[in-house]
């Protein structure tokens, strides 16, 4: 049996505290848990049981165990289990091929049907021997003679689960010790395991997100029919957009590694799919296959398509491949469709817009074969990039919903709580434009004539059409530059406040802050790691206590007005000190400012400090500037603390009359450089409204 191992960076995310802390605990604590390998290394591994019941029996846990381990959970616990055995670059192919063991073990031993890749299995006859009922129960050596009759029932299977093969039986032990930590998981959860993996990083080959798949399968919406994917890679786009039992898929794709994921993918979801390996831009295994949807996600930035691509092929009818562009796939996708098949192709952004590529654009759109391009918000490819993609709908020549029209739509950025696109609004105008063959123009949508598509140099970006769509008229124009020369014009412009006759100090006291007499100070408030969760995910309770952040701090220094959109709980305040009008708040980075909230909680490091008019001999206008100082010359200095603290702070003592009028002076020629900073963002916009009229062409003057 193996043990799950674990890293100092593990054990701190487990406790929720720094890896600084763990060390402390390591050399404090004569019980802390020794490591088991690696002891002489920087990064050390220990048990990951040892650690955690040291973590339970000290009071230390944050991260609570749960009943039903999450495939996140499981997934970890999995990579633990190998710590020492693998990389994570073949970590999780050995998971996956553990997974994919278990999964036809137990289809077999309870006679249910298999299919795809593992119904080649079940046709093999195995009279000494019944299928056992899990992995777990078998020795090493049963184990291995087991996974070899697996392996022999075909050539797929012996690839998907040749991570498995291991002469030195430390991975046979990971595959026991793991079958027996999902004895209670079903089968069909399995692949959620796998796919954490997938997406995780542990891999160096590409996996397409899932929420990207999703949104493909809700474009395409097909329930029989066949589906091809030329580069299918791990199969999670296929698998998802063909999820319906009456569908045929076909995948293709060059790597060796993405095609036995794709196997173990589909065994683990019980699919039966083609998967072949080779160039689809080449030899093409899937030559002579018709199918009523394409998908496809290609590599990109492909600079060389292989020494079996011929240029001079047929399918390239739009235009010769151009080594620098994605069209080259545009073209093989729409020669796979059958008659009226769909073809749901991404690409990079840039394919909108390139002059490169704009022949090609523009053949492909006088044939009518764009029926419609989704731009997409960046990231989504992350962490391979940040490039935003577009999705291509394609037809073959002529079979567009509308040939003269195409539909152009842009989903708008991650906007729910775990930052995930919004597709509904896209699918929906997609499949009423395809249905109806006419649609309402949206704040993201547009129909755009396919005679004004093929200006020369306008693209394809819907985010351009939206704009131009959007776009004031001249005489909208001529009232906005009227109205904003009129705001320059009419504002006085302040003048700076007179000085008082100021005297070279020669020796002047200074006192810490948290000494002076009427000043109190009140530290801010810390979350508790749920509150500080639900604050950043935007979940948490929608009454209470506002919070006042340093986002919200920022907001009320440009704009002098702030709006509350976080709350506080009142059991979590546990005895904090709200805000009262003229308190100063001091950012963790120093920026001290005055505000005049009432009844709000300063989220830590920030804390408050107030001034008592009754009992301290301190100005609060006065004392505001001496704290931005200090932070100043701190900073100055080249000083790099990791926030500011109130003990840190000196104050020059000087009599209160002085104070006032210093610190009213201070605060005068704050307001009057605001009043000077908003007159000139209104001859900012005048400016740019004048250059937008320009280069419009809007706007003309009399002979």
């Amino acid at each position: 049996m193996t043990t799950p191992l674990v890293r100092a960076a593990d054990i701190a995310a487990i406790a929720g505290v720094s890896r600084a802390a763990v060390t402390q605990w390591r050399k404090r604590h004569k019980d802390f848990p020794a490591p088991k390998e690696g002891l002489d290394s920087d990064s050390p591994l220990f048990d990951r049981t040892e650690v955690e019941h040291w973590l339970e029996r000290t009071n230390r846990r944050c991260t609570p165990r749960r009943s039903e381990p999450t495939p996140e959970v499981l997934a970890q616990r999995a990579t633990d289990h190998l710590r020492g055995i693998s990389d994570e670059q073949h970590a999780a192919d050995r998971v996956g091929a553990a997974l994919t063991a278990e999964y036809i073990t137990r289809a077999l031993h309870s006679g249910s049907a298999l299919d795809g890749p593992a119904a080649v299995v079940g046709q093999v006859d195995r009279p000494d021997r019944t299928a056992p009922s899990t992995l777990a129960n078998l020795s090493p050596e049963e184990l291995s003679e087991w996974l070899n009759f697996l392996g022999s029932a075909s050539p797929e299977l012996s690839l998907a689960l040749e991570p498995l093969y291991d002469p030195t039986g430390r991975v046979l032990d990971f595959v026991i010790t793991l079958a027996g930590g999902l004895e209670e998981l079903a089968a069909e959860k399995f692949v959620e395991i796998y796919d954490v993996l997938l997406h995780k990083g542990y891999r160096r080959s590409y996996a397409d997100p899932p929420a990207l798949a999703q949104f493909l399968a809700d474009l395409a919406a097909i329930d029989h029919g066949t589906v091809l994917d030329p580069a299918v890679g791990t199969g999670i786009t296929l698998l998802t957009v063909g999820a319906h039992r009456n569908v045929a898929l076909v995948g293709v794709d060059l790597n060796a590694g993405a095609h036995a994921t794709a196997v173990r993918r589909a065994v683990l979801t019980n699919r039966a799919v083609d998967l072949r390996v080779g160039n689809s831009l080449g030899d093409d295994p899937a030559a002579g296959v018709l199918a009523d949807v394409v998908v496809c996600s290609p590599p990109w930035g492909l600079r060389d398509f292989g020494p079996d691509v011929d240029l001079h092929d047929p399918r390239w009818a739009f235009g010769r491949p151009s080594p620098r562009s994605e069209g080259i796939w545009l073209q093989h996708a729409i020669g796979h469709l059958e008659a009226g098949g769909r073809a749901f192709v991404a690409t990079p952004s840039g394919e909108l817009w390139r002059s490169s590529s704009e022949k090609l654009r523009h053949e492909l759109l006088r044939q009518g074969t764009v029926e419609a391009v989704i731009g997409l918000p960046q990231g989504i490819f992350e962490p391979y990039t940040r490039v935003p993609p577009v999705i291509w709908v394609l037809t073959r020549p002529g079979q567009t919903v509308d040939r003269d029209h195409v539909l152009l739509v842009n989903v708008p950025g991650p906007i729910n709580a775990d930052g995930v696109p919004v597709f509904d609004a896209a699918v929906e105008q997609y499949r009423t434009w395809r249905q109806n063959g006419a649609v309402h123009d949206t704040e993201y949508s547009v129909v755009v004539p396919v005679r004004d598509l093929l200006e020369p140099g306008v693209g394809l970006s819907p985010t351009t059409w939206l704009k131009r769509r959007d776009a004031p008229t001249p005489e909208q124009l001529l009232e906005q530059i009227a109205a904003a020369h009129r705001l320059v014009t009419d504002a006085a412009i302040p003048e700076a406040p007179a000085l008082p006759d100021f005297q070279p100090a020669t020796a002047v006291r200074r006192e810490k802050l948290t000494a002076l007499p009427g000043i109190t100070l009140h530290r801010g408030l810390v979350l508790t790691p749920e509150a500080r969760k639900a604050t950043r995910s935007g979940t948490g309770p929608e009454t209470g206590v506002p919070l006042l952040t340093g986002a919200l701090l920022r907001q009320l220094r440009e704009t002098d007005t702030v709006e509350p959109t976080d709350f506080i709980a009142p059991s979590e305040m546990r005895d904090t000190t709200l805000t009262q009008p003229g308190d100063i708040v001091v950012t963790g980075t120093g920026a001290a400012r005055r505000i005049e909230l009432d009844g709000w909680a300063v989220a830590a490091p920030d804390f408050l400090i107030r001034v008592d008019p009754t009992t301290a001999a301190m100005d609060p206008d006065y004392l505001l500037a001496v704290i931005n100082a200090a932070t100043q010359t701190q900073l100055d200095e080249g000083i790099r603390l990791p926030r500011i603290l109130p003990s840190g702070i000196d104050v020059p003592v000087i009599p209160l009359p002085a104070q006032q009028r210093l610190g009213e002076t201070i605060r005068q020629l704050a307001e009057t450089t605001a009043a000077i900073e908003h007159h000139l963002q209104q001859r900012r916009t005048l400016a740019r409204l004048l250059e937008t009229a320009a280069g419009a062409g809007a706007l003309t003057l009399p002979d």
